[in-house]
């Protein structure tokens, strides 16, 4: 499957090659020449003759084991066990994607609806404790690839430090919460019409 994932960059740079020759002149650039978009095009059909007709596909990577000629990110997180991860995915996709929900949510913002303007240190704890956590799996997958004591030793000190991340991250959320509403003003003074 890793060498799969790894042969696929050919179809990704013969996508990118074919929408770049599309728009080059537009963008003001030179085409790619007959010799370079061949030579991308070999490549292309070498792996799809080695891995068969569904690897041109998108996540054709992935289509032999989960038995679909044209997965889906979400069939891949299904078959890894990984699919309840989909909503936080989802969230920090809606601040990075234009999409109405997007647009009025944020990360930074802790749950205020007005537009965030500059860089923010709310929001941090799920993806801070999320990336811990898919460090120490991916980590823990190549460690096992040789299973010794002191990798097994390596792997337990790892999830202890992940546990004390997600600790650490939502203790710095509380303090800079508790440090945000202090610096609110109380309640703010509200006018009618009449008392203006």
């Amino acid at each position: 499957m890793a060498r799969r994932y790894l042969c696929y960059e050919a179809i990704e740079s013969y996508k990118g090659a074919q929408q770049y020759q599309r728009y080059c002149r537009r963008l003001g650039h030179e085409s790619f020449s007959q010799a370079e978009m061949k030579e991308i095009e070999d490549a292309r059909s070498g792996a799809i003759n080695e891995f068969g007709k569904s690897f041109g596909e998108n996540y054709g990577w992935a289509a032999s084991v989960l038995k679909h000629s044209n997965p889906t990110f979400a069939q891949i997180e299904e078959n890894i066990g990984l699919n309840h991860l989909r909503p936080y995915y989802k969230m920090a996709s809606q601040n990075v994607h234009a999409d109405p929900k997007g647009a009025i949510f944020r990360l930074g913002l802790n749950g205020e609806r007005f537009l965030l303007a500059g860089p923010s240190n709310m929001g941090l704890v799920e993806p801070g404790h999320s990336t811990a956590i898919s460090l120490l799996q991916v980590t823990s997958c190549l460690l096992f690839l040789q299973s010794t004591l002191d990798n097994v030793v390596l792997v337990k000190v790892m999830m202890i430090l992940s546990d004390e991340i997600g600790t650490a991250f939502s203790k710095a959320h509380e303090k800079i919460e508790a440090r945000e509403k202090k610096l609110r003003p109380k309640e703010e003074i509200k006018t009618s019409p009449e008392t203006v």
